[in-house]
């Protein structure tokens, strides 16, 4: 089933209007009277990160009352402008009804923008839309393509969904050396059990020469798309 992360928050540092640059401090220090004063005037102008962040605060009820409905529009501003986070959010809330009426087509779209500029939450989303077949041509290919792109960026979950496909031989070339090394990525990664689980009976499969090939790929791997990202909270 698709993963609906909690609603990405950035904070910029680079140069930005004045006002934008106030409004994120103040809600970096939960001031967020202020952060409103600040952020709704730049997002009125058009300013794409200003309007990301008044969608985070409708969705959150940070300083202005929750409301999904004014959230999703302020995504779908930015998002239209190229906001790679705002995209995300705006597919998820599709993908839930949240604010918006279902619309799964849609979902997929905002999700195929946001992973096409490097997001990783979407990258994943996207290849669950692909195995699942939802919205999408159901495509093992496309799947394994957008889990390899957020895997490669240390998300957990896309390692693990990787691994499967090449236990299973679905989308790429059955590989239970490369099953069972994103299997331990996704375990180093997130204290997943279910990788834990799956990468032990991959080995039961394999021969020594293989679990020794294993090993050294998981090595490379963790060096790759473990280490640098840290370890993240297990489900």
């Amino acid at each position: 089933m698709l993963r609906c992360l909690p609603l990405v928050l950035l904070f910029v540092a680079t140069a930005a209007p004045a006002g934008l640059t106030e409004g994120l401090a103040a809600s970096r220090n939960g001031d967020y009277e202020t952060a409103f004063q600040q952020l709704e005037p730049e997002a009125k102008r058009g300013n794409a990160e200003a309007q990301y962040h008044l969608g985070v605060m409708y969705d959150a009820g940070q300083g202005v009352p929750q409301n999904a409905g004014k959230a999703f529009r302020w995504y779908l501003n930015a998002a239209e402008l190229g906001h790679k986070q705002a995209q995300y959010n705006a597919a998820v809330m599709y993908n839930e009804g949240r604010g918006i009426a279902l619309n799964p087509t849609l979902a997929a779209q905002w999700f195929n923008k946001a992973a096409q500029q490097g997001l990783a939450d979407a990258q994943f989303s996207l290849g669950v839309m692909y195995a699942n077949g939802t919205a999408v041509p159901q495509d093992y290919a496309q799947a394994a393509q957008w889990y390899r792109k957020a895997a490669q960026q240390g998300d957990a979950d896309a390692q693990y969904n990787l691994a499967l496909l090449y236990g299973t031989g679905k989308g790429v070339v059955p590989d239970l050396v490369q099953a069972w090394a994103w299997f331990d990525a996704a375990f180093a990664r997130a204290g997943k059990d279910n990788a834990r689980k799956n990468r032990d009976l991959t080995a039961q499969r394999m021969t020594a020469v293989q679990v020794d090939q294993a090993k050294k790929i998981a090595g490379e791997y963790a060096a790759k798309y473990v280490v640098p990202f840290g370890k993240s909270k297990a489900p």
